[in-house]
């Protein structure tokens, strides 16, 4: 993978603890790349929604015919990721400085 383009986040995921008694967050570092955003959209707690243009069909089922043949419903879905905290800081000088990059002649961008 070449991760020059990649964002590196972290993400909070719910595992079963030792006692199976209540979940516990443990942190994942997951990336995505930057060439691939499509959009973003600031939700609640100053958190970011990063939409990404991966999309694809999925299928999943909705009900059951006449016949009890299962009715399958096809949806465009495309990956959705949140950041949170310092992550959202981070995206939006790391996605600037990017974006620069892409725009300005080769001999304009800086180090």
């Amino acid at each position: 993978m070449n991760t020059k383009n990649q964002f590196f986040y972290t993400r909070k995921e719910a595992v079963k603890s030792k006692d199976g008694v209540a979940p516990i967050l443990k942190d994942r570092i997951d990336s995505f790349n930057l060439t691939q955003v499509l959009k973003t959209i600031e939700v609640d707690d100053g958190a970011l929604l990063v939409i990404l243009n991966d999309g694809h069909e999925e299928s999943r089922q909705v009900g059951v015919d006449k016949k009890g043949q299962s009715v399958r419903e096809r949806q465009y879905v495309a990956s959705q990721i949140v950041l949170e905290g310092v992550d959202v800081g981070r995206f939006r000088t790391v996605s600037a400085a990017f974006e620069t990059a892409l725009v300005l002649p080769k001999e304009e961008v800086k180090d």
